[in-house]
């Protein structure tokens, strides 16, 4: 869908939007006022700039209104607003697959909400009310959580706010000043007072003054911003309350804003200052043995050993969830050969739910579960990994059974408000016939014509980079079990489910996480805009312009590794779905970061492939 109108009122707009520019005088003529109650998830008051409210991010869901008093501009897919849409000057839509009542054009008005910032500081109303109640604390300067910790009441912050801190808990209003940067994930949060969470009094229009980058959090209140820009580019995060702002960037996924009126100040449902934050149960990781599935195949005479596990979550979230195989040695095998050694990591898939390879050293895989490594209640993961028989393995037993033994321990680790737990599988133990391998003919992988991407990725190959980024088909399209269609491109998977396009995390599948580089103890703020809490590494300079485009995420994903010097010799770093090189020779052309050819990798089995600059 793609909507563009433009309607100049002349002097009129120009008197419109000068009345803005000032704070209201009691008695004067304003614009018209419009109240919290009115539905707004999204207000961008517009005194700045034509691009007020702008929504580059993908998959995201606003429960309620969506409001610009300048121009609102769609330009990520698959968003969706269930109210009225409205707008002042433009409204243009510029992706794809997005969701939303027919927009309205209309006159500008006053914001829903104002705050008096004297309120709030010493002496202030809300400020005397939380004092009273033990529980308004001033902190002159910056403010600065970067341990997990509770927070409680009225905080009022002369200074800048930093929440780097992940697991961050309670019931709280800060005020600050100065601007407001919430890079932690994990984050729990319900308004203390007048049903506001966060409000930065900085004014410099144009500039963003409030910046939600965390991810997996839940927020509840209003976040306020009129003298700047406030950017969501976080991930998985639900808000609830009102986000009102002199402008509003969206450039996170799988944002989910709902308008509640039970935080307009004075409303019978804002929730009592003293209402303390849930307390999270402990997770309840359950492995049934009809849980875990083996599977031996021979496919053109090479063996493959398959384990399918399910890992259920009955409790509270399960935290830096990781399953853990060893491959061990076969007991009943007298020779010095580790199975370790017999057999190679093949495939890893997840059949529901999501995660990657977070490590894999010789014969052990670490592999993270759920997405950020979080295994939710009711949200199973049912993972699939598959190992190959390497070519020339005989049997050396006395007995001569013709059979090898496929031994592998695995666990489950996880931690959760009680600390954490471990879940010990059984030791898997699997008869592997001998199979007499054949000389076989190197695999040949043919480029298909540009014609043949299947009309079902045709759009979102040609809009998220095309050639460049994609490649060529190697595949036609195909279904798999689950309903799943997928084709492959010398650089990505393309998997179409239900009528949403993903793009597959084939760099953590084929093994290229390594375990973490960097923690956040150790960076500056400007870094923590540059890391990944869930895998534990940093965007490296090198790639930062290259991964921060507007859908870097969705096509991307997070960092797995640290920059290193790859066997091609080339500085180089994987995330989840692709591996970045840097190519000297072509430095300040189009072509100087460039993508490895993983979709080749996948299809030929060979992760040492050198023929990434094709």
């Amino acid at each position: 869908m793609h909507i563009q109108r433009r309607v100049w009122h002349g002097m009129l707009m120009i008197v419109l939007l000068a009345s803005m520019l000032v704070l209201p005088q009691s008695g004067a003529a304003q614009t018209a006022s419009i109240a919290c109650t009115s539905g707004y998830a999204l207000w961008a008051n517009g005194q700045g700039r034509d691009e007020t409210l702008t929504i580059p991010g993908s998959s995201n869901t606003i429960s309620g209104a969506a409001r610009s008093n300048a121009d609102l501009r769609i330009s990520g897919s698959n968003n969706r607003i269930s109210e009225v849409v409205e707008y002042v000057s433009l409204f243009e839509d510029g992706g794809d697959s997005n969701s939303y009542p027919t927009p309205n054009q209309v006159a500008a008005a006053q914001a829903p909400l104002r705050y008096t910032i004297g309120d709030y500081r010493p002496g202030g109303a809300a400020a005397v009310a939380a004092d009273a109640a033990d529980r308004y604390q001033v902190v002159n300067g910056d403010f600065e959580v970067s341990e997990p910790r509770v927070l409680d009441g009225l905080y009022y912050v002369t200074g800048d706010v930093n929440l780097s801190a992940s697991n961050i808990r309670g019931s709280f209003t800060i005020v600050a000043e100065g601007a407001i940067d919430v890079s932690g994930s994990d984050l729990r949060a319900e308004a203390y007072s007048d049903g506001l969470l966060l409000l930065s009094n900085k004014r410099e229009i144009g500039a963003a003054v409030i910046k939600l980058a965390g991810s997996n959090s839940t927020l509840r209140g209003v976040i306020a911003a009129l003298g700047g820009t406030i950017e969501l580019s976080g991930s998985n995060n639900t808000l609830a309350g009102v986000v009102i702002g002199d402008a509003l960037t969206l450039n996170g996924s799988d944002l989910r804003i709902s308008f509640d009126a039970g935080y307009c100040p004075g409303a019978s449902g804002t929730p009592p200052v003293d209402e303390p934050p849930p307390a999270e149960p402990p997770a309840e990781i359950e492995i049934d043995d009809d849980d875990i599935v083996r599977r031996v195949e021979v496919i053109n005479s090479v063996t493959f050993v398959t384990v399918q596990i399910t890992i259920r979550n009955r409790g509270g979230q399960a935290r830096d969830a990781r399953l853990i195989i060893d491959l061990g040695r076969d007991d009943d095998d007298d020779d010095d050969d580790d199975d370790d050694d017999r057999f190679e990591l093949s495939e890893v898939i997840f059949i529901e739910g999501t995660g990657y390879v977070r490590e894999h050293v010789g014969g052990r895989i670490v592999i993270g579960l759920g997405r950020y490594n979080i295994v939710r209640r009711n949200n199973p993961v049912v993972v699939s990994v598959t190992y190959r028989l390497r070519d020339g393995v005989r049997d050396d037993d006395d007995d001569d059974d013709g059979e090898i033994t496929f031994a592998a321990r695995s666990e489950v680790r996880y931690s959760d408000s009680d600390g954490g737990g471990t879940i010990v599988l059984p030791v898997l133990l699997i008869p592997v016939p001998i199979i007499i391998v054949p000389v076989v003919q190197p695999v040949v992988i043919v480029r298909l014509p540009l014609d043949r991407i299947d009309i079902r990725f045709r759009g979102e190959w040609e809009r998220r980079g095309g050639l460049a980024i994609f490649g060529f088909p190697l595949t036609e399209a195909r279904s798999d079990d689950d309903g799943t269609v997928i084709q492959i491109f010398e650089r990505a998977r393309f998997e179409l489910r239900g009528d949403v396009v993903f793009f597959g995390r084939i760099a953590a599948e084929l093994g290229y996480g390594t375990a973490p580089s960097v923690s956040d103890d150790d960076l500056d703020d400007d870094e923590r805009r540059w890391y990944a809490p869930e895998t534990g590494h940093l965007v490296a300079v090198a790639f930062r312009n290259f991964w921060s485009r507007p859908d870097g995420l969705l096509i991307f994903g997070l960092p797995i590794s640290a920059l290193s010097v790859d066997d091609d010799g080339r500085e180089s770093q994987c995330f989840e779905r692709v591996c970045m090189q840097i190519f000297p020779e072509f430095s300040g052309t189009p072509n100087e970061i460039q993508l490895r050819l993983l979709g080749v990798e996948l299809l030929s089995g060979d992760d040492d492939d050198d023929d990434d600059d094709d």
